[in-house]
């Protein structure tokens, strides 16, 4: 949809016809995103469509960064979380609560819509990739201190018991 920023993320793939781009999920776009690649020859767009899980860990796991590119005030996209359960650092819109879980430790933001701004973090993610393992192994560290199913936990039973004091 729209809102995702799609349109945004092929913009820039435009400019960087040698960089590889796989797109995950379904929706009412995908005849308008599939024509714009074919009309201006975008061989590197890979449309996946749905995928499982475990399909969905794969292609995190084959990738170099995982681009978010939302133009719509997302609370704490699921997308981030696993990019960095994966140890994927994170390219993301500056927009909504992204910016709090994208640190410049674990990926880099970009202004909502600018498709210039993303080119120039696509280049340089292709072009260090040493630096992207270092930002994804930052990642993960956060996967597991901040997002893990135990701190989690954690953090919930703390909350059902000040409630329950008061």
């Amino acid at each position: 949809s729209y809102e995702k920023g799609l349109m945004t993320l092929l913009k820039a793939f435009v400019q960087v016809p040698h960089a590889r781009l796989v797109i995950v999920g379904d929706g009412p776009l995908k005849a308008e995103l599939t024509g714009f690649c074919e009309q201006n020859g975008m061989s590197n767009v890979q449309f996946e469509g749905h995928v499982d899980r475990d399909g969905v860990s794969r292609l995190i796991q084959g990738a170099l960064s995982v681009i978010l590119p939302s133009e719509w005030y997302e609370n704490q996209p699921m997308s981030i979380i696993e990019a960095f359960a994966h140890a994927r650092p994170v390219i993301a819109s500056r927009i909504g609560g992204i910016p709090e879980m994208v640190s410049d430790g674990c990926g880099f933001l970009f202004p909502p819509g600018d498709a210039e701004a993303l080119v120039a973090l696509v280049r340089q993610t292709l072009a260090q990739p040493a630096q992207m393992a270092d930002l994804g192994r930052q990642a993960r560290q956060v996967a597991l201190t901040t997002y893990h199913s135990d701190i989690h936990m954690a953090h919930l039973t703390r909350l059902y018991a000040s409630i329950m004091a008061s």
